[in-house]
């Protein structure tokens, strides 16, 4: 009897020991939150990043606009390198899906709008 007894009196002073120990709380707790915390910082890499894009596009739209409508008339040559400082503008992401339309409508006395002419960079060429 008395081995049974000090066989639960070591279970039980180990058992103690066991509860309030903390040793490894911290490792615990931090394997618990290193998921989020990692989809977090990947989560706002991926925004930023878009909202770069989103930016480097309306820059290249207002760049471009604003080399086209300082003239009355526009050149094939003069057309072809504001297409082109598009490249320049949307560094340094890639240009290779880029496509830019500049077109041009005029509209008549009777208020009547047509297309008068349109150039393209990577896009279908819509030349009227």
């Amino acid at each position: 009897m008395n081995s049974i007894s000090s066989f639960m009196g070591s279970i039980e002073r180990r058992l103690r020991r066991l509860i309030g120990d903390e040793r490894g709380v911290s490792a615990v707790e931090f394997a618990l939150l290193l998921p989020l915390m990692l989809t977090l910082y990947f989560g706002a890499v991926e925004v930023s990043q878009g909202i770069g894009a989103d930016r480097k596009v309306t820059l290249t739209a207002r760049t471009i606009a604003d080399l086209v409508s300082q003239v009355s008339s526009i050149g094939n040559s003069d057309m072809t390198n504001a297409l082109n400082a598009s490249s320049a503008v949307m560094a340094p992401f890639p240009v290779a899906n880029l496509q830019v339309t500049v077109t041009s409508v005029k509209i008549d006395a009777a208020g009547k709008a047509t297309v008068d002419w349109s150039d393209t960079l990577n896009g279908t060429a819509r030349v009227v």
